[in-house]
């Protein structure tokens, strides 16, 4: 009766604990999010501001960018005015009298 599913459920938890069947380990990973600084370059990509990217995901859309503008020179990466707004001026890392050529 009541005692023999108790005293099945206790054995199914010790099991699970011990390495038996039970829930798997959890996975971690790092994910990124568009910022409202980049989110201009993952919309014209087609992906969405609100998901989340591996970090494979999210370099390989700034390289699919630089291909589609047409900024990749062999593995350098020419700025645009676009691209330096985005990475650099608009997440204010550009200093207060800094000019760009």
């Amino acid at each position: 009766g009541a005692a023999d599913a108790a005293a099945s459920a206790a054995a199914s938890a010790q099991d699970a604990t011990a390495g038996g069947v039970g829930l798997a380990p959890p996975k971690i990973s790092t994910v990124w999010k568009p910022t409202h600084y980049t989110e201009t370059l993952f919309k014209a990509m087609g992906k969405g501001k609100s998901d989340l990217y591996s970090w494979d995901d999210a370099s390989s859309t700034l390289r699919a960018y630089c291909e589609k503008e047409s900024l990749l020179s062999g593995e350098s990466v020419k700025l645009s005015e676009d691209l330096l707004t985005m990475l650099y001026r608009a997440a204010g890392a550009q200093k207060k009298d800094l000019t760009f050529p």
